[in-house]
Formats: C-alpha cells, structure tokens, sequence
C-alpha cells in the first residue's frame, strides 16, 4: 500500500490537511466572535461569558480514559497467559483454564467469576495483537518510505555526479579553447 502512494502525494495530503484545519480555525473563529458578539448584545457580556465557559471546560482525564484501571493486574494477567500457553498446543482452552485457576486460588482478585476473568484475558489479548498488528503495519510503512528516500538520495547523488563531471569538462573545454 506505502509504495504505491509516491512521496509528493504524501506531501500534497499534508499541505491539504494543514491548509484545511488553518481553514476551519479561521472561519471557526470568525463564527465563535459573532455568536458572543449577538450572546453579549441580548444577555449581557457576564452571561455571555458564562455561556462559554460551560462549553469551553474541559473535562477530566479520567473520563475520556478507557481501558482497565489496573494495569499491573492486566501486565500480570497477560504474563501468566504467556507461560500456560507456552506448553500447550491449543491455546483457545488456556484463557478458560488461567481463569479457572486464577479465580479459585483467589476469588476477587483478577475479576468476580472466572467467566469475566476469562472474557478480560480475550480482550489482553485482541487488544495486544491489535498493537503488534499496528507496530507491523507502521514497520512496513516506515522501511517504504526509507527505501523511497534511499532511492531519492542515489538520484541526488548521481546529479551531482554528473554535474561535477559536466563542470569538469566545461573547465577542461575552457583550458584548451585559451
């Protein structure tokens, strides 16, 4: 997919984006002022204010969060399916066995049934093979665009070469013409 696409289309997508959002944030701006310019003129600039900064917060951290809260628990978990799964020819049985096991040594801990510590270590291990599927795809990327440069820096190099050659012979033509 990254060597099909060539290298100006990459940069014509970015001067594109970045023109788009200096688009949007001007015009943004210019609607934001005339609605609390008319805010201001029919309730007052006090109200107009508060207006805006009900809608201006920001909200906290934590509720845009997702995913577990205990990441020492989910780093565990995923440890403890690595090891059972390493002798084991089917790994579809290990996360119902682990939890099975993790849920009777002791109840509580990793999650309230061995059904939900179960379904917890599936979602470990999408989300983990999600990454390692993204970190592939941008490892892959990444060495195309690296070979596309390599490629571009052996052209450059050539033009020099050849205009350090061209200068050679228009000095060496010059030497003898005297």
């Amino acid at each position: 997919m990254a060597n099909s696409l060539p290298r100006e289309g990459a940069r014509k997508r970015a001067r594109t984006r970045l023109w788009r959002e200096a688009f949007v944030r001007h015009h943004g701006e210019i609607l934001i002022g005339r609605v609390f310019a008319f805010l201001k003129a029919h309730l007052g600039e006090s109200e107009a204010r508060r207006f805006f900064d009900r809608f201006s917060t920001r909200r906290s951290p934590q509720s845009k969060r997702r995913g577990s809260a205990n990441s020492a628990r989910d780093v565990e978990l995923l440890i403890r399916y690595d090891n059972a799964a390493a002798g084991t020819a089917n790994e579809g049985s290990v996360p119902r066995q682990l939890a099975a096991r993790l849920h009777e040594s002791d109840p509580g801990k990793y999650g309230a049934s061995t059904e939900a510590i179960e379904k917890h270590i599936r979602r470990l291990l999408k989300k983990r093979d999600q990454k390692e599927q993204a970190q592939a795809e941008m490892d892959r990327e990444m060495r195309a665009i690296l070979n596309e440069q390599e490629g571009d820096l052996q052209k450059l190099r050539r033009s020099a070469l050849q205009r350090k050659r061209s200068a050679r012979h228009d000095s060496a033509e010059k030497s003898t013409d005297k």
